[in-house]
């Protein structure tokens, strides 16, 4: 691992610290086949990939992830990827460094780029996200706008506010499902046994979960 390439934010764009552009820019110059992009390599900042269409696979930390329309990931300064060969997806990409952050006071690491960050990847995000991606596209290429980076920034906290709130749904979602069928365990267990006992800790011992707990999710 310590031999894979790696790849840092364009000098060029140093001092503005952020870039966005489509798939198709990115890729339109590049024979995948043989281009650093389809192989394992290390970035230097940070990424966030939106897919309007996707029928394909992206790679992180050596992982396989499907793609579909709607899909956002966000990847970790230093995380490892690389893109299909095949590249059968449109969508946007943005790049951004720890300047760009702290110069616009923005605090993203304690939700997406935490230092033990795994990639987090949303689906279903359509046609709001894909407007918000525009949006900061066409601010982006107005050369002659005197506000840019502010009405990026603005647009671009939008957004990860917008990440936040889905994320935080799927999470909930993930944890009533949990505790769902712990709880439906528990009424089966209940069942069987409420002429043995009705102490609630005989019941949790079986679950192998605390009688705090327990009662927790009754």
């Amino acid at each position: 691992m310590n031999n894979l390439p790696e790849v840092k934010f364009l000098s060029s764009l140093e001092n503005d610290g952020f870039e966005i552009l489509t798939f198709d820019k990115l890729l339109e110059k590049h024979d995948l086949e043989n281009h650093y992009m389809s192989k394992p390599h290390r970035i230097k900042f940070y990424n966030i990939l939106y897919f309007t269409q996707a029928n394909d696979y992206h790679y992180i930390d050596f992982k396989e992830y499907s793609l579909k329309k709607g899909s956002l990931i966000f990847l970790n300064k230093n995380q490892i990827h690389s893109f299909s060969k095949t590249a059968n997806y449109k969508g946007f990409i943005i790049l951004f460094t720890d300047k760009f952050l702290s110069r616009n006071l923005i605090n993203i690491q304690k939700s997406f780029y935490n230092i033990l960050s795994k990639p987090y990847i949303l689906n279903d995000c359509f046609e709001e996200f894909e407007i918000i991606f525009k949006q900061l596209l066409d601010e982006y290429e107005d050369k002659n706008n005197l506000f840019k980076e502010k009405i990026f920034v603005l647009l671009f906290n939008y957004l990860i506010l917008k990440s936040e709130k889905l994320l935080a749904r799927e999470i909930l979602d993930n944890q009533n499902e949990k505790y769902l069928a712990i709880f439906e365990k528990f009424t089966n267990i209940l069942y069987k046994n409420y002429q043995i006992s009705r102490n609630v800790s005989f019941y949790a011992k079986q679950l192998n979960i605390s009688s705090k707990h327990l009662n927790i999710l009754c």
